[in-house]
């Protein structure tokens, strides 16, 4: 049995204590709850509702764990937490969910989950940059989703326009914003030097922070 609960996934396992607890598993993040005898249906959902941000906060930091070693089979990562990748053929709930069959070619699932995250990472981006945007009096001419080896975005200053890592779907949207208003600051700042870093503390005080989850620095 499993709750899915916005963006959360709670396996449902029977208890024989008497209380409701949960537990995160270190190696996949995934959550379940513990649930004793007669806990109606909507006390479970209440007490897992009650644990949101405690299940997210511990998922993340598990997540970039998790990222520096090989996922296993099946999973994968999008904004910072570990999700089931689901396919055309099966009925599994999943927020990663493929339009291919499960035994398609290793390649095309691979195209098919690169092109998930191009959507899903255009969809927060298209959300989450006007707000900076309007934050910081600057707007980018335009912008655009590859994948990036060396980095996670760059900014074409002549132009205006930014292009963002295919890579940053599988961040945190903290680390994507920091890109973000990391790109937005070279319209300004061609360099990294004392100006831009002063940009970036005066909207985003804690990009240093970002900065080192980002690139997987503890």
């Amino acid at each position: 049995m499993k709750y899915c609960i916005g963006t959360m996934e709670i396996e449902v396992k029977p208890s024989r204590g008497k209380t409701m607890r949960l537990k995160i598993d270190g190696k996949t993040a995934e959550v379940f709850l513990y649930l004793p005898r007669g806990v109606s249906d909507a006390q479970a959902r209440a007490f897992v509702l009650s644990k949101r941000e405690w299940i997210e906060e511990n998922r993340r930091k598990i997540a970039e764990n998790l990222e520096k070693i090989t996922l296993p089979k099946g999973k994968a990562m999008l904004f910072g937490l570990v999700y089931d990748i689901a396919y055309s053929d099966s009925d599994i709930a999943s927020e990663i969910k493929l339009a291919v069959r499960s035994d398609a070619h290793p390649d095309v699932r691979a195209k098919a989950l690169d092109s998930f995250y191009k959507k899903r990472l255009a969809e927060y981006i298209s959300q989450s940059l006007p707000l900076i945007e309007r934050a910081t009096g600057l707007k980018a001419s335009d912008l655009a989703i590859r994948k990036m080896t060396s980095r996670w975005g760059s900014c074409n200053v002549s132009t205006g326009k930014i292009t963002f890592s295919l890579g940053l779907a599988k961040k945190s949207k903290e680390c994507i914003d920091y890109v973000i208003l990391h790109e937005l600051a070279h319209l300004l700042y061609a360099n990294h030097g004392a100006q831009f870093k002063a940009f970036l503390s005066s909207y985003m005080p804690d990009w240093k922070k970002r900065k080192k989850v980002l690139n997987g620095v503890q």
